[in-house]
């Protein structure tokens, strides 16, 4: 009578062969928990963006206090380069994340070197409606709110995330030759 627990190849061969599954299990579980946890961090992160471009950079924000816009914007580039070090090498967000990371550090370049309004020595004009200080911040937050877009667009359709529909636009927020935020 044949008894496969008695024959010691047999033992070894089916103890193998458990080992392999178990660690074929590790493996895969620990895959797939880095990937849901990939997936989490894009998620929380589009949605941020989706928080940042709809209510934080198309209010009236700028027009109250450009410092506060400022330092909005610099908490939305914070926020990026700390996903932008948790993600994984290969992660398909790191290029939209790093595009998005970017566009801030551009945008705090530009408006950051203009004087804030109520400083001496400024002429009353140019931080009046349609004045020079303040169309460049209106254009820099503009072209700012087009990447983060687009850098949200990127990562909804790499990750197949759904987003509510923007809310509508504020409709005095703008001037002459630029589009409404």
């Amino acid at each position: 009578m044949f008894e496969p627990l008695r024959d010691p190849l047999l033992l070894w061969g089916l103890s193998f062969l458990l080992i392999l599954l178990v660690v074929a299990a590790v493996i895969g579980g620990f895959y797939y928990r880095k990937r849901r946890n990939e997936e989490r961090l894009v998620r929380k992160l589009v949605t941020s963006s989706w928080v940042w471009t709809h209510r934080t950079l198309e209010g009236n924000l700028y027009q109250k206090d450009p410092i506060s816009t400022l330092e909005s914007v610099q908490g939305i580039r914070i926020n990026l380069k700390g996903n932008l070090e948790r993600l994984p090498e290969n992660s398909k967000a790191l290029q939209p994340v790093r595009k998005m990371h970017e566009a801030c550090l551009r945008f705090l370049t530009q408006v950051g070197s203009l004087p804030v309004a109520g400083e001496t020595g400024l002429q009353p004009g140019k931080w009046a409606e349609g004045g020079s200080y303040r169309q460049t911040l209106i254009d820099a937050l503009i072209r700012l709110r087009i990447s983060l877009e687009a850098g949200t667009n990127q990562l909804q359709e790499a990750y197949d995330i759904e987003m509510p529909p923007p809310p509508e636009p504020n409709k005095d927020i703008g001037s002459k030759g630029s589009r409404n935020f």
